[in-house]
Order: structure tokens, then sequence, then C-alpha cells
């Protein structure tokens, strides 16, 4: 178990106050509990949510989320991230719906499986971005009779219909599996583009007649029988008096749902519908359901949720976790993440030359006993990042112990980042460096 620096109560009366001290303080804490107040422009806080997630539920119901903390939640459920009764979350969102940042609610609630119908009026009357379309075409709960869903959609984008629906097509050519420049003219291989990327191999029919009779035929196929949202948006257009002809991504799209196989979890259909590997997301996970080992690459967000799906059944993996080959900026938050609700694992980071060099940045995401020893016996690296990272994981411990060691440091460093890390530790340690 680590030894925490500070103690909850200490941490809790400086977070009541304004400024870097309770943003660091409610940062000290986290690793420990969600508060309703989170410290603010932290973006790893995003996928940090989705490993806590016994104090989610109270931060997410409790008063906690807010309009532009929505994202967060977004990011978190796209993680992994859930209530732990089904549908708690539903109220909170809901009430988000009609707002500026209601797109954010309409995705959480798409990705936990709950979107419907109501949620769509309320969203197409607040704001009808491509981005809000993306999140209820890709809604994974049955949204109705076909015709009464398709005179719903015509409702509420009338303008954009009569124009040729150029925003319609183009929320279709973003939600589409694959990449939109893979798209052909021929109709054929589209269809069986769709299919491939629902892990199905599929021979389209052979149809005579122009690519737009053609695409058209084949849409109708795959549409007969069938009531998701992109068979209501293709619907639609079709009513038109002067109808655009079936786009590529819609026909891709038809495809894609006519082949692929639900798995019964909402969060996997929406990542394997933006996966070019389905049926490797799928196994990877329902492998680590088993208590057998994901993969070792972290190639994407459907991977990363498997990993941290992985993490929440084995902590004690928190340690390889951050020394796997991630590829983005997005991995530096998750890596730090892991470091705040695991701290054990940084310690081993900063003993080893080799892995020092990450285990530096985390130092300040880990604020024990263990890694503040550590620091304090460290020499000053080479590296000019390094250096700079090492002060602020010396301010961020915010243990006096620290103070000699920054001083004798500020020397190594460029002007503009002595001053940013005295102006740090004047507010936490209320004294000048």
């Amino acid at each position: 178990m680590p030894t925490w620096l500070h103690d909850l109560d200490t941490l809790r009366s400086l977070a009541e106050e304004s400024g870097p001290i309770a943003d660091w303080a409610r940062l000290q804490r986290l690793g420990r509990h969600v508060d309703t107040a989170l410290p603010t422009g932290l973006h790893f806080l995003a996928p940090m949510l989705a490993l806590l997630p016994d104090g989610l539920d109270a931060w997410v119901t409790g008063g906690g989320l807010g309009a532009d903390t929505l994202w967060m939640l977004e990011v978190a459920t796209e993680l992994g991230a859930a209530p732990a009764v089904p549908g708690a979350w539903t109220p909170t969102l809901e009430a988000f719906l009609g707002g500026p940042n209601g797109r954010h609610a309409a995705n959480t609630l798409v990705r936990l499986g709950a979107f419907t119908r109501a949620h769509l009026r309320m969203v197409l009357a607040a704001d009808r971005d491509d981005d809000v379309l993306v999140a209820w075409v890709l809604a994974s709960t049955p949204v109705g009779e076909l015709d009464a869903t398709a005179r719903a959609i015509a409702e509420g984008l009338r303008d954009d219909l009569e124009q040729g629906a150029p925003r319609v097509l183009r929320a279709l050519e973003l939600i589409t599996p694959g990449h939109p420049s893979e798209f052909q003219e021929d109709p054929e291989h589209t269809v069986e583009m769709g299919a491939e990327l629902a892990g199905r191999e599929y021979t389209a029919p052979v149809v005579k007649g122009s690519v737009r009779t053609r695409s058209a035929t084949l849409a109708t196929q795959l549409s007969q029988g069938r009531t998701t949202p992109t068979t209501a948006l293709v619907q639609a257009l079709a009513a038109l008096q002067r109808a655009p002809a079936v786009h590529p991504a819609a026909l891709c799209a038809l495809s894609w749902e006519a082949h692929y196989t639900p798995s019964g979890d909402p969060l996997i259909d929406v990542m394997e519908r933006s996966s070019r590997a389905p049926a490797d997301i799928r196994a990877a996970r329902m492998a680590v359901r088993a208590g057998a080992e994901p993969p070792a690459a972290v190639a994407d967000i459907a991977h990363r949720a498997v990993q941290l799906e992985h993490l929440a059944r084995n902590p004690a993996l928190a340690g390889e976790l951050l020394q796997l080959p991630w590829l983005d900026t997005t991995d530096s938050f998750l890596r730090a993440a892991i470091a705040l609700v695991h701290p054990d694992c940084v310690p081993p980071l900063l003993d080893q030359a080799e892995t020092r060099p990450l285990g530096i940045p985390l130092a300040s995401f880990a604020p024990t006993e263990e890694v503040l020893t550590r620091l304090l016996s460290l020499p000053v690296p080479a590296d000019p990042d390094l250096r700079y990272d090492l002060g602020g994981a010396l301010v961020s411990s915010g243990d006096p112990a620290a103070l000699p060691h920054l001083r004798a440091l500020l020397g190594h460093l460029e002007p503009a980042q002595v001053s940013e890390l005295k102006g740090l530790a004047l507010s936490i340690f209320n004294q000048e460096l």
C-alpha cells in the first residue's frame, strides 16, 4: 500500500479555496476520492474517471457533472465506464440534451445503450450539427417503427433534406466504418466492403442498371425488414421529390448494419463500428473477461478500453501497462491517470535508468512517500525536458523536504521554467523558492 504524503481532510480544506492551490489539492485527492469539483484544464481526468468507477456514480448524479465536463464523461464511457446500476445516469444526462454541449450527453447515452427517439427530438431541437447526427445514427437501441422514425427525421431536418441533404450525407460519411476515401463508385463492391468491416464475407447480388439504380436497389434490399436510424435516413432521403443518389457511405453503413452481429454490450458495439478489426476487438475484450491476457499493442481507443478493463480486474499489472508502446498524446493522459490511481507502480520506474524517463513525468501524479524518497535521491537529468519534469514533480509533492532540491535544480532550468515553478511553489508551499 502507498504511503500518502497528505491526509484527505487537509486536502479537502485546501480544495475549497480557489486558484492553483485548489486544483493541486483536488488532484492530490483524486486518486483516492472523486470530488464533486475536479481540477480544471487537465485532459487526463477523462480517462481517469474510467479508472474510478466507485466514485463516478456520485460525481455524475451528485452535482459534479456540468456542461463544461460532459466531454469527460463521454470519453470515460468510451473507455468502458458505466453506472453501477444501468440507467442511473440517464436523468442527469437528459437534463443536458437541450444545452450548448448536449452532443456530449447524447454521445454518452449512445455509448450506454440508452439513447431513444425522445432524446433524438430533444437534440435536434437544440443542435443540428453533424456531430449530433453522428451520435444518434450510432444509437444502439431500437428507434421504433421505420415509417414513423423516417417522418421524425424528415420533420427535424426538413430544410437540409430539401436542399439535397448535404449534412445528412456528411453525417453518414462520418459514422460509416472504414475510410471515406475507400468508398467505391461500384455499389456492389461498397456493399461487400461494408460486410467485410462487419467481420463477414458477402458477395453482392448482380443488379442491372446505372450506378444510381443499382445503389438504390441494393439499399432497398439491405434495409428490408430492418429498423435503424440509418435505414430511416435512407428512406427519408428516398422520399424527397428530387431524391439524391444513395451515397456510397450510406450504402456501406447499411451493409455493415445488415451483416454485423451485436454483442449485447453497447460499448463493444459502438467501438466495433469505429474499428477496422471488430472481430479482434471483441475477442480481446471477451478474453479479458475470461481472465486471459489482452493484446500487447494499444492501437486505438477500443484497445485502450480493453487494457483498462484488464487493469480493473488485475491492478498489479499497472506497471506493465505504463510501459506499453502507446502511440499518441491521449496515451500520456492514460499514463497519468494510471499513475494517480496506482502510485505503487511509479517507484520501480524511478529505480531503473532505462525507465526513469517515463517515471519522472509520472511522479507528479503519484504523491507518496515512496516516490518522494526516490526523487530526492535522483541526480540532475541530462535531458532538459526531464529536468523540468523533475522540478514539477518535486513541487507537486507539496512536501517541504523537496524545497532544497528544488532550489538546487533551478540553476539548470530555462528562465521561463524557473518562473513557472516559482509561481506554483509559492501557491503550494506559501513561500518563495
